[in-house]
């Protein structure tokens, strides 16, 4: 029951929302509508990303920004927040099967606040780990 509560309050509740927007995203689906299967494609391979990014963080893993370890391994060697990136483009790449205008904003909203988020994650970092968080931001993306 506490692994249960666990993985459901913090480490993967995001990807449970993620699903509850597929599903309703997948009733709009139509297959004659090739941007809509490229669209699922590519959420589909991002969410992969996405939870790749999950398994290489590991216990580092936080809800608020915290830094308990640089975590410089995985997908982490290229990219600083692949967790922001990923499930970014996961949710953008579901708004092509959508396409409404309304869910465009809201996917730039979202991008807006994955971008702050990690910003605020990248000062806290550089807080901690100081001159080795900042040569491990210049061999980085994003």
């Amino acid at each position: 029951m506490k692994l249960i509560k666990k993985f459901i309050s913090d480490i993967y509740s995001d990807l449970l929302i993620y699903a509850v927007f597929l599903s309703y995203t997948l009733r709009s689906f139509d297959d004659d509508a090739i941007f809509k299967v490229i669209g699922l494609a590519c959420s589909l391979f991002f969410v992969g990303l996405w939870i790749q990014a999950r398994i290489n963080l590991g216990s580092a893993f936080s809800v608020l920004p915290e830094a308990r370890q640089l975590v410089t391994k995985g997908l982490y060697t290229r990219f600083r927040h692949p967790i922001y990136l990923f499930s970014s483009l996961s949710y953008l790449s579901l708004l092509l099967i959508l396409n409404q205008r309304y869910f465009y904003l809201a996917g730039v909203i979202l991008a807006l606040i994955q971008i702050y988020r990690a910003r605020l994650e990248g000062q806290k970092l550089r807080e901690i780990f100081g001159v080795r968080y900042d040569e491990y931001s210049k061999r980085t993306l994003f």
